[in-house]
């Protein structure tokens, strides 16, 4: 089915343009974003197009991408009346600002007659979750929509100066069927499975948090990208372990195949983390510490997979260390990082960050490496 209302997409970020618009346009839909930088709408409605180079795959291959539409999110009629009539919708605005997404959504989804899904591609702790709640909290019925838990697996970064992208050729979006109302449209690029728990936690437990032990053991030596940490082979050394032992924590937790995670692990290492293509700038990684040691997320949710299956910690327990003693002037959560641990001590914070009592070895085996 294809609409000239278009498909909304909340968000004209890197993967809102980099990997939503083209899954929506192949399909032969029209991607509408709804987005909150005046800037970026004013330079997508003045311009028109943007390129997106997709790189790693068999070619690299350039497209130019025309036809698509933009809102404001202060233009509120016109936002409401793409959510009221649109065919579903997908968000890629980032998961602090999942409330203020939902009362954006909210006024669209009381004048429907038939329920909305949306996609939710958000790389945020139980997103689907979090933006439901908040939908029902203003008073949306839960008959009226649904959200739909996602894996992205592309990694878009744009280029400097310029709408223009660059995005991974071979990876694309899971998306769990059994939480869509009705059948799923025809988008060909779209993976369907019927849990896509399994699939986020690989992407947390390998892709993002290989990333974050490369940006906070790079940062400890004075590094500026993701690749050139990759390159120090005590680094890379550490890295490799710990995915492999990530590995086998998915294999034996969500019964995921032993070799298609092997294969995982080898791109990662071999294209995403070595492509200088993406030259990822280690401060962009590494932003946010407090955040990414939180309990269920990529380096502290790793540690916890690990333990419970009976599996060696220490090469997580090192990234963790090097995360703990992360700073950088521009990023306010490290200043803040780093106060706590002024004020109440590196054991007290290593101790409340990894959840487990002083006695226990692990808390010794991260401190340890907060060298």
């Amino acid at each position: 089915m294809t609409t000239p209302h278009g498909i909304a997409i909340v968000g004209a970020g890197n993967i809102g343009r980099g990997l939503l618009a083209p899954l929506v346009a192949d399909s032969g839909r029209r991607p509408v974003f709804i987005e909150a930088d005046p800037v970026r709408v004013r330079e997508l409605r003045n311009v028109g197009a943007y390129r997106l180079r997709l790189v790693g795959g068999e070619l690299d291959a350039t497209r130019l991408f025309r036809g698509f539409g933009v809102l404001h999110v202060s233009e509120l009629d016109a936002v409401a009346d793409l959510i009221g009539r649109c065919e579903f919708a997908a968000t890629a605005a980032g998961g602090r600002v999942l409330g203020a997404v939902a009362s954006l959504l909210a006024p669209g989804l009381h004048g429907r007659t038939e329920p909305l899904n949306i996609l939710v591609c958000e790389n945020w702790p139980r997103a689907g979750a979090v933006l439901t709640e908040a939908l029902v909290a203003l008073g949306v019925p839960r008959t009226r929509f649904a959200c739909v838990p996602c894996s992205v697996e592309r990694m878009v970064r744009g280029e400097q100066g310029t709408l223009d992208l660059v995005g991974e050729a071979e990876e694309t979006l899971y998306a769990q069927r059994t939480s869509w109302i009705g059948p799923g449209p025809a988008v060909p690029a779209l993976l369907w499975c019927e849990d896509v728990l399994p699939y986020y936690k690989r992407k947390l437990f390998t892709n993002n948090a290989g990333h974050a032990a490369l940006a906070y053991l790079g940062a400890r030596r004075g590094l500026r990208y993701i690749h050139e940490a990759l390159e120090v082979q005590t680094i890379r050394a550490c890295v490799s372990n710990m995915l492999d032992l990530a590995s086998e924590a998915l294999a034996r937790e969500y019964g995921l195949e032993r070799r298609g995670l092997t294969v995982h692990v080898q791109r990662l290492l071999r294209r995403r983390f070595a492509d200088r293509d993406f030259a990822d700038p280690i401060q962009r990684v590494a932003r946010d510490p407090l955040r990414k040691l939180g309990p269920e997320e990529r380096l502290v949710g790793l540690l916890g997979l690990l333990r419970k299956h009976g599996l060696p910690t220490a090469p997580v327990s090192t990234a963790i260390g090097a995360a703990l003693g992360y700073t950088s002037p521009g990023d306010a959560e490290s200043r803040r990082l780093q106060k706590t641990v002024r004020e109440q001590g590196l054991p007290a914070v290593v101790a409340r960050v990894v959840g487990v009592s002083r006695t226990d070895p692990v808390f010794r085996e991260v401190l340890a490496a907060c060298r």
